[in-house]
């Protein structure tokens, strides 16, 4: 990377309105992302992980070239473009990976006369050892670290109606699967890796062991869609403030109905996080603060 070069990494959390920042980030004159979101590079170390990505990498492309061929002018030209930036992508995540050599690269190659960032948000990077973020640090002379808190029963429900969107069979209501892999989570403690993505207190501590507080940037999502807070993003990542569609949602997910019962004991389940999170920031959003009173 050069000494101009920042590299930022989103690193959650999952359904915490990452996809909105990246849409942003593509967006913005100073930027220039990578064809998708999600580079899967830190966490596909073994072999069923990269099988996994690449394949799905694959689907990605067949359907955008598919759409390419209905198109004309710019708009296929463009969507073509995507399909080359996922094939070369393909052939980074293939590439030996015994010095993060062909990653840096990959990285640098997106950088356009006056891009003044590039960046890889990938959610599931939480989740990653505190040794390995930390050799994340070094992978350009400038890094910058994002991560989204959002009231962590909203970010669990959220996070259980997209799964329940891949598992629900065409025509079959969300709202019966919903509820019933949140009972699985909350009574059976199945999905321990949805619960992982809950445990802010754990991954915070991972964050501050392996990353420099300079580099480090934690954001609230019921504050992020805020003129203030995007310009403080901006100056956090060292690129001009630009104007944001705040009001525009990304893969927003369909509304499906929290029972109150179900939501009294995700709550319950995680009341650790708030009080933590309470002890840590202080002040906590609105949002976050709507159900204290009912777990005591």
């Amino acid at each position: 990377m050069t000494d101009q070069a920042t590299l930022m990494f989103g690193i959650g959390a999952t359904k915490a309105g990452t996809s909105w920042l990246y849409r942003y980030l593509c967006a913005h004159p100073d930027c220039a992302m990578p064809a998708t979101k999600e580079l899967h590079y830190f966490d596909t170390t073994s072999e069923h992980d990269l099988d996994g990505t690449i394949r799905d990498l694959e689907r990605q492309e067949r359907q955008i070239a598919w759409n390419a061929e209905r198109k004309e002018g710019l708009e296929q030209a463009l969507r073509f473009m995507k399909v080359e930036g996922l094939k070369r992508l393909r052939k980074m995540l293939k590439a030996p990976r015994t010095d993060d050599q062909a990653y840096r690269e990959f990285m640098l190659s997106h950088f356009e006369e006056g891009a003044k960032l590039t960046g890889d948000i990938t959610p599931s990077y939480a989740l990653l050892p505190a040794a390995r973020l930390s050799d994340m640090v070094g992978m350009a002379a400038e890094t910058r670290f994002i991560y989204i808190l959002r009231d962590p029963v909203d970010r669990l429900w959220s996070h259980v109606r997209m799964v329940a969107r891949r598992q629900a069979e065409e025509g079959q209501p969300l709202h019966p699967v919903a509820t019933r892999i949140l009972e699985n989570v909350i009574h059976k403690k199945m999905r321990p890796a949805m619960l992982a993505r809950s445990d802010y207190t754990g991954i915070l501590e991972k964050l501050d062991q392996a990353i420099p507080r300079e580099n480090l940037k934690i954001v609230f999502f019921e504050d992020m869609f805020r003129e203030n807070t995007i310009r403080d993003i901006c100056e956090f990542l060292n690129i001009s403030y630009h104007p944001a569609e705040l009001k525009k949602k990304v893969h927003a997910g369909q509304a499906v109905a929290l029972d109150p019962e179900l939501k009294f004991a995700a709550r319950a389940l995680l009341d650790d996080q708030y009080q933590a999170m309470e002890r840590r920031f202080g002040d906590l959003p609105n949002r976050w603060k709507r159900d204290f009173a009912k777990v005591a």
